[in-house]
């Protein structure tokens, strides 16, 4: 049966990805090809929307709204060259007297999912892999320089009460923070630089 956005012919995700299903749920998607979900967008109900219409805030069985279109924009790159590449975090403020926007940090994530406080190897290891595996650190430290703003990676435990945070631009850390004192710190960035809009 033809998909109903895109016209194509129905195409399971196995044969669209080569055997490797994409890491959201295939049975939210009605097309293979395109992404369209089951649920027509037009009639304001689906897995993403509230009861009534309006976008769905925080649904953690539906984290991701951009993971379709991610495989998609893979799969482009395939044999050319239109190189892509996803920045996690840049926090900005509004900045006084004019009220413009400013970045003020480009910030890598990566979440700790084992036990809290890990080990100097695993941090050793998550450096490894930004410089020798996919050149990620240089990525980010080169955006980074383009706004204007440094570079950090930040290793949050999946708890939300645990971060560690490797300045990449000044190629300083690993600092520990609670939650508390990490909310300190994004509330200082920016501050030393720009009159920053608190309140």
């Amino acid at each position: 049966m033809p998909c109903s956005a895109c016209g194509r012919p129905d195409q399971n995700w196995r044969e669209r990805f080569g055997g490797d299903a994409p890491d959201f749920a295939p049975d939210e998607i009605a097309c293979a090809a395109c992404g369209a979900p089951k649920t027509d967008w037009r009639s304001r109900t689906g897995p993403d929307t509230k009861a009534g219409g309006g976008k769905r805030i925080g649904n953690r069985e539906h984290e991701d709204s951009s993971r379709g279109y991610r495989a998609w924009r893979g799969e482009v790159s395939k044999g050319n060259k239109l190189y892509q590449g996803d920045i996690d975090q840049v926090e900005w403020r509004l900045v006084r007297p004019d009220m413009h926007v400013e970045p003020v940090a480009l910030i890598e994530l990566t979440r700790i999912s084992g036990a809290p406080n890990p080990p100097r190897s695993y941090f050793e290891s998550i450096m490894a892999r930004l410089v020798e595996r996919d050149s990620q650190r240089k990525r980010a430290e080169e955006w980074a320089a383009r706004l204007r703003c440094k570079a950090y990676f930040c290793a949050w435990h999946h708890s939300l009460n645990e971060f560690h945070l490797f300045n990449l631009t000044d190629d300083r850390g690993w600092n520990a923070y609670n939650a508390a004192d990490y909310q300190k710190w994004l509330a200082w960035l920016g501050t030393d630089l720009f009159d920053v809009v608190q309140r």
